[in-house]
This record gives C-alpha cells, structure tokens and sequence, in this order.
C-alpha cells in the first residue's frame, strides 16, 4: 500500500531541490495513483497535493514552488492545512 504523506514528502522535496523537474514529478504522480484514490487521513490536504502534483506541468494550472512548500510544511507538521491560509497565500502571490 502506498504511504501518500511519503510520496508527496518525497517529491515536493525533489522538486524544490531541483532533483527532479514538473514533467518528472507529473509523470511519477500518474504512474504511482490512481485518479480516483481515496485519501483515508488529512484528506483535504492529501487532495491538493495530489491535484498541484498531478498538474505541475500544465500551462493552465502552473502549480507555484510558494504553493509547494506551504503544502510540505503541512505534510511535516510545522503548520496545519487551510484551505483558506492557502488560497490567501496564492492570491497575494497572483
């Protein structure tokens, strides 16, 4: 069974240090779930992780590195999921 929290840990991580690029991180989120995966804990954030990762690539929906990192400090524990804290970040950014 897939640990989620670990796989969005690890490629956030790898794409913030520039180990992997948005195409490999897209391609690695298709290969490792399903579209409709059922998220049993956190699961608004595991939603949105799945959703900016899964679209990292995509000229329509560019899933920002400010965006990233807010959902990593989610998954670690240093700060706990908003929906609202999140969309504030993101339109101070746009």
């Amino acid at each position: 069974m897939i640990e989620f929290k670990e796989l969005f840990i690890n490629l956030i991580s790898h794409f913030l240090s520039g180990k992997l690029n948005r195409e490999e991180v897209a391609h690695q989120i298709v290969m490792e779930l399903q579209m409709d995966t059922k998220f049993s804990d956190n699961t608004d954030l595991m939603k949105n992780c799945e959703w900016g990762l899964r679209h990292i690539n995509e000229p329509d929906y560019w899933t920002t590195e400010a965006e990233l990192q807010y959902y990593l400090s989610c998954l670690k524990g240093d700060k706990v999921y908003s929906s609202e804290e999140r969309d504030n970040m993101l339109n101070e950014i746009g």
